[in-house]
């Protein structure tokens, strides 16, 4: 199976879990949480402590304009007044895309993430969010490589 295969199938296997402000698995995530477990999932390195959706925008590539995201791209959102992203999604395919979705700095218990519906969810199309932007999800390009 394909490391991007097994980001999908790890981040896919993770709807409907609650998402919580830090979270970084396994009862719970938030969307960068999502993102780096799903990473350690298919064999890459353990980002969940250094990494946030800014860190991991700057540290993968933007997809060109008309380039077509891969299955396990990343989406990035919301830059703030200094640029830096607050929000990662995941491609799953040409219509749809995954986050944990409502972990904001509010929702810290699971009772808050149920009462707010703030949860792991899939999302009709890649750009759910004002500001979308897609990047080649390289983590997993460096483990394909590896595994060939």
């Amino acid at each position: 199976m394909s490391a991007r295969a097994k980001f999908l199938d790890y981040v896919l296997s993770q709807v409907e879990k609650p998402a919580l402000w830090g979270a970084k698995g396994d009862d719970a995530f938030d969307c960068s949480g999502l993102v780096t477990c799903g990473i350690l999932a298919a064999g890459g390195p353990d980002l969940r402590k250094t990494h946030n959706a800014n860190r991991l925008g700057k540290e993968t590539r933007q997809l060109e304009r008309g380039e077509l995201p891969l299955p396990g791209d990343l989406i990035l959102f919301d830059a703030d007044e200094n640029g830096a992203d607050e929000h990662v999604g995941i491609v799953v395919d040409a219509q749809t895309a995954i986050d944990a979705s409502g972990a904001t700095h509010a929702v810290t218990s699971i009772e808050e993430a149920v009462r707010r519906m703030a949860r792991v969810r899939m999302h009709k199309g890649h750009a759910y969010r004002k500001g979308a932007r897609l990047h080649r999800n390289t983590y997993l390009d460096s483990l394909e490589f590896v595994t060939r």
